[in-house]
């Protein structure tokens, strides 16, 4: 086996209308080499997997490799996410670790999925400002510092809630008319937005973790602006069993090349 570094994929060409043959790769010097093989196995997450496909168009396939359906990059989709915080009195020992090690599904559906998007509620071990934070948002110098932060590091318990997403084909990975990258290629461009159904999910789930937090004696409970996403890149590839109205077969596999 053998291992390339630094190498980008440019494109994947075909031999014959069903069969991908090489993928051609550039290296930082942007001098362009082939590679062939009997299977390629795309990896690249839902973004760049999909304008792999749509930077491989040819003659035989104006709209871009296994983009037949029309579905290559249609659909996109992530976790919208929102924290919920407050301030209790006794010390949390926050930053332990870099990840939640708790997570509650009580309220992920209940009886109102069709009208609102499931959810689950994580127990953040870092919420609040770490004392680097406070040391630059304080104003504050020497053990006036120090005694600042030994008196409100530690004190911010976080529940952050992520929502599931409806695949929606407006939600999209298309290639950009006005960005390129390194190789001069599109850029991905990404339409996206979140709809009615996630957003009285993240609602009602927002209203339980303030619930929590005022029973754990919490005060100055507070959400964080906006939505964050959890990077969790979804979709792009819909599963099917007709080409016609999928990218890829039920196995995740198209032996006939859906072009």
């Amino acid at each position: 086996m053998q291992v390339l570094a630094d190498a980008t994929v440019l494109r994947i060409e075909l031999d014959r209308p069903d069969l991908a043959s090489r993928v051609v790769y550039a290296s930082f010097d942007r001098r362009q080499h082939t590679v062939t093989a009997r299977l390629f196995v795309l990896a690249a997450g839902a973004v760049e997997n999909a304008r792999l496909l749509l930077l491989s168009a040819a003659a035989t396939h104006p709209r871009g490799l296994a983009n037949s359906s029309g579905l290559v990059g249609k659909g996109f989709t992530s976790h919208p996410s929102m924290d919920v915080t407050g301030r209790v009195a006794e010390l949390v020992y926050p930053y332990r670790t870099g990840f939640s090690t708790a997570m509650a599904r009580q309220f992920a559906v209940g009886h109102e999925r069709a009208s609102r998007a499931a959810v689950f509620l994580e127990f953040l071990n870092s919420a609040g400002p770490a004392p680097a934070g406070f040391a630059v948002t304080s104003g504050r110098w020497g053990q006036g510092l120090r005694d600042h932060i030994r008196a409100e590091f530690g004190h911010t318990l976080g529940i952050r809630i992520y929502c599931e997403q409806l695949p929606d084909l407006e939600n999209t990975v298309s290639l950009s008319p006005f960005v390129k990258d390194y190789f001069e290629n599109p850029a991905p461009h990404i339409t996206y937005r979140v709809g009615p159904y996630e957003r009285r999910a993240l609602e009602r789930a927002e209203g339980v973790a303030r619930d929590v937090l005022r029973t754990l004696g919490a005060t100055n409970i507070l959400r964080s602006q906006g939505l964050n996403f959890a990077a969790h890149q979804i979709a792009t590839h819909r599963m099917g069993a007709d080409p016609r109205s999928s990218v890829v077969g039920p196995t995740c596999v198209r032996t006939t090349c859906s072009c």
